[in-house]
């Protein structure tokens, strides 16, 4: 009996002085939530200037959450209103996708289109079914982030992990 007491002595001791296990603090640091922001911004000859930015929060390099904003500045308001159509017309094929929400509109001279996209809920075999082109950013049935940073840069955008 004393040996048991003992035994359970010596486990309480190290679970509360937290000597028990470091693993498990390693893994709990790394799979805190990362958030990243990426910006680029693009001034063409006739007056136009695009900004983009990103907002991704991700875990052990899968993306949870992806914010995108881009803006279009232009003093042609047919150009935007153009542009406006377009982007919806690009969108509107996810408009049936639960956790894909988007926004396009014009104010002043700007249009911004906003996107978000909640991948850790999406479904995303549905988001291969409408566009092959989104199993790019699959890895491991999963959204990389490695991936989506990469992808951005090679666009002229710089990412920043917060």
């Amino acid at each position: 009996m004393k040996k048991i007491n003992l035994i359970l002595l010596i486990f309480i001791c190290l679970i509360f002085t937290g000597c028990f296990n470091k693993k498990e603090k390693k893994v709990e640091e790394k799979s805190s939530v990362v958030e990243t922001v990426c910006r680029g911004e693009e001034k063409m000859e006739n007056g136009i200037t695009a900004n983009v930015r990103y907002e991704l929060k991700s875990q052990d390099d899968k993306v949870l959450n992806l914010k995108s904003i881009e803006t279009i500045e232009s003093d042609d308001i047919s150009f935007l209103e153009e542009t406006k159509k377009s982007i919806e017309n690009t969108y509107s094929i996810y408009s049936d996708i639960k956790y894909y929400e988007y926004d396009v509109n014009i104010n002043e001279n700007k249009l911004i289109s906003t996107v978000n996209i909640d991948y850790d809920k999406i479904d995303l075999n549905k988001l291969v079914s409408i566009d092959e082109g989104n199993k790019n950013i699959i890895v491991d049935n999963r959204v990389s982030l490695s991936y989506l940073k990469n992808m951005y840069e090679s666009l002229g955008s710089v990412c920043i992990d917060k």
